[in-house]
């Protein structure tokens, strides 16, 4: 199989194959040809990601940016998205046989929600709450900390911005 695409878990930085070397194969089923391999994760693979995502998150930049930089951040990210939007497009569609067209829109809607969310977290930092008491309660938003989201396979990059995305926000 290697003359198939290889696709890894990206754990720190880097693509990497499974702790324990397990992949499963990639097929489009419209064609059902296999055309990729790809790295089948389990519990150590699950535990690497939160090591090196906590790592990242407790000694990087990202809970101490400012608003406003954070959602230059994540526009850049959907810049990035919008710049290969095409390729990601002709992959979902390769991936599981979706009209391009509305793997097109769901690489659209993807970017659309990174969007809202860098702006939204930068125009609503909190809430303040009168209580009974006389005094006033306040929330304020921001990096909360490491989260896991699962994409399922039908809509993987939407469904991903749409957890994702408010995650980072």
């Amino acid at each position: 199989m290697s003359d198939l695409e290889f696709f890894g878990h990206v754990i720190d930085g880097e693509e990497t194959p499974s702790v324990d070397g397990s992949t499963f194969e990639v097929w489009n089923p419209w064609t059902r040809e296999v055309w990729a391999e790809a790295a089948e994760g389990g519990p150590d693979d699950a535990a690497r990601a939160v090591e090196s995502s906590r790592r990242a998150f407790d000694e990087g930049p990202w809970p101490r940016m400012g608003r406003a930089e954070r959602a230059a951040a994540i526009h850049r990210l959907a810049d990035l998205l919008e710049e290969r939007a095409d390729d990601l497009a002709a992959l979902d569609t390769r991936n599981m046989a979706k009209p391009f067209a509305q793997a097109q829109h769901d690489v659209a809607r993807s970017v659309w929600n990174f969007r809202f969310f860098a702006d939204h977290q930068r125009d609503h930092c909190g809430e303040v709450y009168p209580m009974d008491s006389g005094h006033h309660s306040y929330s304020e938003y921001g990096p909360a900390g490491v989260v896991a989201a699962i994409s399922p396979w039908n809509f993987p990059l939407m469904m991903a911005s749409w957890k994702v995305a408010p995650a980072i926000a």
